[in-house]
């Protein structure tokens, strides 16, 4: 199966055509190249887990910062609100 969209042509299996021009006379000929892509699977949660929790404790300490302290009721620091309070939310 040839994926005309992206420019990378793929079996449909997972598996990745490659283009062979140097070793292969024929232009059109590909050859199937496996990918092992097991440890980012591996550690996928991992890998998004730390900057979730890293940034939603932050945005949440912002918040009960602001919240808390008067003096830092400005618009400047309000702006920063809104954005801690959008990154939570999405």
């Amino acid at each position: 199966m040839d994926n005309k969209n992206t420019g990378y042509p793929h079996s449909g299996t997972g598996k990745f055509l490659f283009h062979d021009a140097l070793e292969n006379e024929d232009e059109n000929e590909y050859k199937e190249v496996d990918h092992d892509h097991g440890f980012f699977k591996q550690y996928q949660v991992t890998v998004y887990a730390f900057p979730f929790i890293f940034g939603t404790t932050g945005n949440v300490i912002l918040l009960i910062i602001i919240i808390c302290n008067k003096d830092m009721r400005t618009v400047q620091i309000m702006y920063i609100l809104n954005l801690a309070i959008r990154d939570i939310i999405f």
